[in-house]
């Protein structure tokens, strides 16, 4: 009657003795391999299997093409894939091994940066969530000499779109603006991007030109940045570094101040000339590769090669970042290797620092008011209204969507109001070579011995927008920004017009 307990204690009994075997083996192999046994040595981490996770629903399949019904709850329960095949160095998938050189790539990152708010924004794609892009930049990224899919943010989206987390939520919104560098964007980049974005693409290297307004530059650059990292869904931000050949400043570009910067806030900066100019040095001709295109060459504006290269290098640096994150998913935790101490306590990279380049240590502890960029112009809405204005002042609209606050009488005065943070404030309005433009003499809460020209008139072929800032300084708080038509004009006809387009404060 107790022959089946009998038979069913023998399996623990099999067990044990299996047990011992292996540890048995174990033991021989320890004093007889010639070096140390390390079980772990030839785990590959970066492969390991996927493990269904009892805190994670199961994967569902994808919904039909054209299907609304089940797509939302497929992109809710999304479940990581198998590690992708691009994440292993040199493979069949590592686009930018078969196509680049290590220097090459590696003379690309001029700031590698931490990667913590990208890695942020790729665990939020990781959660089945879209992600929505801003690009602010001058022509290069407008795409002078390109088409519209040719440039490299349009290339980086379909990675990203294609490759890297596909979702038919995914955004880019293109806010780039020509002949326009940071002065402008640290002020009105709300005006050209999506206040909830999750990644700026930030290229003004060449629009902020080295020269005498270096600082000036490196400072709106400043104010540009930390305002697009102070947004609400704390964005990533890249700084994607082009270069030119035919400026009077040389070879030497906005973009190798923003470096600095860029170092200070942790923000990865990818460079298309340092891996390129010196296949250039060592043969002038291949300015062709780079900067030829239909009509000749621009030396100014890369071509689609240079834009071709400029996504493959930011995608890279992307790439390793979302390895990164699928190795970590699922995998032991990693131990650290270093001392404890202050120093290798984990903080958040993330982080705004708490002062600018420009404050002084003393302020530390100091609570820093966020940013908060305005830029009012005669197009947004609500337009740019005056607060008082001369019967002369009047609300001009041209063609092509265009409009103006226009005055062509001299000593004609208008006013507007104005909020500012930091102190910084300016005027925009339009210059051109044929419209019989004047100047106006603005200034800042009725000081207008401390004011500035706004010139109408100049010899370039282009009627567009210029700025001039009035104030870099002011107290915090509400202001009030006068313009007035002079009777001096450079304008060889002798016009007076002036047309203001929009004001901006920071």
């Amino acid at each position: 009657m107790f022959t089946r307990p009998t038979l069913l204690l023998r399996k623990p009994a099999a067990s044990l003795t299996g047990v011992l075997l292996l540890l048995s083996g174990l033991l021989i192999y320890a004093f007889l391999a010639p070096g140390p046994y390390r079980p772990l040595d030839r785990l590959d981490l970066l492969h390991l299997p996927h493990v269904p996770s009892l805190l994670r629903p199961p994967s569902l399949s994808p919904p039909a093409q054209g299907s609304s019904s089940s797509s939302s709850a497929y992109y809710s329960s999304w479940n990581r894939p198998q590690i992708p095949g691009y994440c292993d160095p040199g493979s069949a998938d590592d686009v930018w091994a078969h196509k680049y050189t290590e220097e090459n790539l590696l003379l690309s990152r001029a700031f590698g940066a931490s990667g913590t708010r990208f890695r942020r924004l790729v665990q939020k794609a990781m959660r089945g969530e879209p992600v929505k892009m801003g690009v602010i930049g001058g022509s290069v990224s407008r795409g002078r000499n390109v088409l519209p899919s040719e440039t490299y943010h349009a290339r980086i989206f379909r990675m990203w779109n294609e490759t890297f987390f596909p979702h038919p939520g995914n955004t880019l919104v293109d806010g780039s603006k020509a002949a326009t560098g940071s002065r402008y964007f640290s002020m009105c980049f709300g005006s050209h991007i999506d206040e909830d974005v999750d990644l700026v693409l930030v290229e003004l290297s060449i629009n902020d030109q080295r020269g005498n307004r270096l600082m000036e530059n490196a400072l709106a650059w400043e104010t540009l940045v930390r305002a697009l990292l102070e947004l609400p869904n704390a964005p990533a931000v890249i700084s994607t570094s082009t270069f030119a050949l035919q400026f009077i400043q040389g070879l030497g570009v906005g973009g190798d101040v923003h470096l600095g910067v860029a170092n200070y806030y942790d923000i990865p900066v990818i460079s298309l000339r340092n891996p390129i100019l010196p296949y250039l040095f060592a043969d002038p001709g291949l300015e062709w590769k780079m900067f030829g295109y239909s009509k000749g060459i621009d030396r100014r504006h890369m071509n689609a090669l240079g834009h071709e290269m400029l996504a493959d290098f930011t995608t890279h640096w992307m790439r390793d970042q979302v390895c990164k994150v699928l190795s970590e998913r699922d995998a032991p935790p990693r131990v650290e290797s270093a001392e404890p101490s202050w120093w290798t306590a984990p903080v958040d990279m993330g982080e705004v620092p708490r002062l600018r380049m420009t404050d002084v240590w003393l302020k530390v502890n100091e609570t820093q008011i966020s940013l908060q960029p305005s830029c009012r112009s005669t197009t947004t809405t609500p337009r740019l209204e005056p607060s008082s204005a001369s019967p002369d002042w009047h609300f001009e609209e041209a063609p092509l969507g265009k409009a103006y606050w226009s005055a062509d009488v001299p000593g004609a005065q208008i006013s507007f109001d104005v909020t500012t943070v930091e102190g910084r404030v300016g005027v925009f309005f339009l210059r051109s070579p044929k419209l019989g433009l004047g100047n106006a003499r603005c200034w800042v809460d009725g000081k207008s011995t401390v004011g500035e020209t706004a010139v109408g008139f100049w010899e370039k072929e282009q009627s567009v927008a210029d700025y001039v800032e009035l104030a870099e300084l002011l107290e915090p708080g509400k202001h009030t920004v006068t313009c007035e038509v002079t009777t001096g004009t450079r304008d060889p006809g002798g016009g007076h017009a002036v047309k203001i387009m929009g004001l901006a404060s920071v």
